[in-house]
């Protein structure tokens, strides 16, 4: 059985505007949210980029995927893990830095974020 793939082009990645046209409608034509009820909490599994590093999806871009989220009456957040290497994504705190300085914050992305961590863990 083949699979549809949908492939949005983005000759200039720092256009917002004209990049987020094409991530609507390729939102729309995918139908990817469809699956999505009222009252989800919807994790987006995302990278917030390395120190230095300008490779990660723009800030800008997932709020559409969050504004689409809210519009089917859920909550999306923002998910990452860190990382075993060493670096400032090896703690919470400091990838929580690092995600801010890179645009990750919630009144840009309109989404929490959520790195679990071992702090988070409840004993038995």
């Amino acid at each position: 059985m083949k699979s549809k793939v949908y492939f949005a082009a983005a000759k200039d990645a720092n256009d917002i505007r004209t990049v987020n046209g094409k991530l609507k409608r390729l939102l729309e034509k995918s139908r990817v949210l469809d699956f999505i009820q009222k009252e989800y909490r919807v994790a987006i599994k995302i990278h917030f980029g390395e120190e230095g590093n300008t490779g990660f999806v723009k800030p800008e871009h997932v709020r559409l995927v969050c504004a689409a989220i809210s519009d089917k009456g859920a909550k999306a957040f923002l998910a990452e893990t860190n990382t075993l290497y060493k670096g400032r994504r090896t703690n919470s705190r400091e990838h929580l830095l690092i995600a801010a300085e890179h645009g990750f914050r919630k009144e840009i992305t309109g989404a929490e974020i959520v790195i679990p961590d071992d702090s988070q863990k409840k004993t038995p």
